[in-house]
């Protein structure tokens, strides 16, 4: 019976592997298209990035245990490895932790397949810890002792939707693919081989929905890749699959797609460390824009970005109870204009105004005057009163918000090319063309002394200027 039970529980773990959270950069003229596949990429992993920034500390392994033992309840094997966990966790030993069948495997992969960025905040510090000592043991066994070795080829199997796999073999020859889970691969084919045949038809399998039964070959140039992965054979409860474990967010070339026999599919996929360069650039600018000092704030900011904006508030109000936020008047100031453009975002223009009063008030009393948190402010308020249509009220508004930024010793550009554009909106509905396109031009001079070439702010600012000499009557 134990043999039976402990077979049960290998199978489980197996299937339960057999998902992946696979994003694609799908092939397509349409330049539309081609953004939102950037844009899913870009957040991915931006969310790493804010995951793993900060420090892991005794209250967050405290909020950890108490949100897992919540959710395990009613699971009295569970509750007991959460017990074992609060006792003796070493951020040392996140390895084998991740690789023993508990909570913490499961719940750790399905929030990140499903970007559920509740659990994440919550298990944030054994991802931070799991990460930190993936790409410890990889400089330790792949770095300082392997100088010579070049390439490392691993493998895995898995079912994927229908849809995932001709996104993919859409992008044969060169595309790129990114899995947002820790993943887990062997050196040995066949032991791939089984994983995949679950996705085949397996009526006993988790699985056994309507999948493609996929063999992943994965070519690693050991020298380049920015990804790191380790090997945890030593940890691992299945020592004879020879596994290698690589970090959340890993990136691949897509090299090719090929059939096997009985309904099998081999993709080889490359982690040299290339990235789609228009991608980097626009993932690097966002970065730039959206990490603070405090995480929860951080997590608010791209949330707010994704259009997530229940998730933005709630992440904002977290952070105005961190010290980082409370403490330092400008980033209180920060975070109560946030929320306002959160609430007048949810059509809560009230409480939207009332925000950005609190920031206007806090940055006047306790900021120099050229703060550029003041010219957001006035801004902020522009936008509420022309979307009352309350235009002069807006233009004094905005007005002020240029003034405030330029009075600034390193003036922002692209939040001055916001107000220009806000500007002649309201000159728009003015029928006010000539200043109009004369704001419209400022704004994108602006833009693009800042944004990357394909940010898509730039691209909404050429439609506008060329709908406004149309409307101009000037087509040429």
């Amino acid at each position: 019976m134990a043999d039976i039970v402990d077979q049960i529980r290998k199978d489980t773990l197996r299937t339960t592997n057999n998902v992946l959270g696979i994003n694609i950069m799908t092939q397509t003229d349409n330049e539309n298209s081609l953004q939102r596949q950037e844009t899913t990429f870009m957040y991915a992993q931006l969310l790493k990035d804010i995951l793993i920034r900060f420090p892991s500390t005794e209250v967050s392994k405290q909020e950890m245990v108490e949100f897992c033992r919540e959710h395990y309840a009613d699971n009295a094997l569970e509750l007991d490895n959460i017990k074992e966990f609060e006792d003796n966790y070493d951020p040392q030993k996140a390895v084998w932790w991740y690789t023993r069948d508990t909570f913490l495997y499961r719940l750790l992969n399905k929030a990140l397949r499903v970007q559920d960025i509740d659990v994440l905040y919550k298990i944030r510090l054994f991802i931070r810890d799991l990460n930190e000592q993936v790409e410890e043991r990889h400089q330790t066994q792949f770095v300082h002792t392997s100088p010579k070795l070049t390439t490392v080829t691993v493998y895995r199997g898995c079912g994927m939707s229908q849809e995932e796999f001709d996104s993919l073999k859409s992008r044969e020859g060169g595309g790129f693919m990114s899995i947002s889970t820790f993943l887990s691969t062997s050196r040995d084919p066949n032991i791939a081989l089984e994983y995949a045949r679950l996705a085949t038809g397996n009526p006993k399998a988790i699985t056994h929905l309507k999948k493609v039964a996929v063999l992943l070959e994965i070519e690693i140039d050991v020298q380049n890749c920015q990804t790191p992965f380790t090997d945890v054979q030593t940890e691992t409860q299945f020592e004879h699959e020879n596994e290698i474990l690589f970090t959340m967010g890993s990136v691949y070339r897509v090299i090719s797609v090929k059939a096997l026999n009985n309904g099998l599919w081999k993709i080889n996929i490359k982690l040299t460390g290339e990235e789609d360069q228009q991608l980097k650039t626009l993932t690097e600018y966002m970065r730039k824009t959206i990490l603070w000092s405090s995480l929860s704030a951080s997590i608010a900011s791209l949330m707010r970005e994704m259009a997530h904006y229940n998730k933005a508030e709630q992440f904002l109000l977290l952070a105005l109870q961190d010290p980082v936020v409370s403490d330092d008047f400008r980033n209180t100031a920060a975070v109560y204009n946030n929320l306002g453009d959160i609430y007048r975002h949810l059509r809560m223009i009230e409480k939207g105004v009332s925000y950005y009063q609190k920031s206007l008030d806090v940055a006047l009393k306790h900021l120099p005057e050229d703060d550029p948190i003041l010219a957001v402010g006035y801004a902020n308020l522009g936008t509420v009163y022309h979307e009352q249509g309350d235009d002069d009220q807006a233009l004094s508004y905005y007005h002020a918000a240029l003034k405030s930024n330029m009075k600034a010793s390193s003036p922002n550009l692209q939040q001055a090319a916001v107000v220009y554009i806000n500007i002649a909106m309201t000159y728009g509905k003015q029928n006010r063309r000539l200043d109009q396109l004369n704001m419209l031009e400022k704004a994108l001079e602006f833009q693009q002394k800042v944004l990357p070439s394909n940010h898509y702010e730039i691209g909404i600012t050429f439609n506008t200027i060329g709908i406004t000499y149309y409307n101009s009557s000037e087509h040429n």
